[in-house]
């Protein structure tokens, strides 16, 4: 494993799955370009993290959260990705 879970420290399941899980995908997905593209809307955003994230753990836990603020007076909203 890792220096970061030697016998003498104590650590918990949740750390230790996160660091498996990031080692499983970073091995999975290809090497990322050195420069990404600026991206126009979310769907253009989603859609370029899917070509490039392709390892099993990113098809079972990767998503997009979308944030929605209304406001009471006015009742602008305001939606980000």
């Amino acid at each position: 494993m890792n220096d970061r879970f030697s016998k003498l420290q104590q650590h918990d399941c949740h750390e230790f799955i996160r660091y498996y899980l990031e080692q499983v995908q970073d091995e999975q997905n290809p090497i990322p370009a050195k420069k990404q593209p600026i991206m126009k809307n979310s769907e253009e955003a989603w859609s370029y993290y899917l070509n490039s994230h392709t390892s099993i753990v990113d098809l079972l836990f990767a998503g997009q959260l979308t944030n929605l603020v209304k406001c009471s007076g006015c009742e602008n909203v305001t939606l980000t990705h």
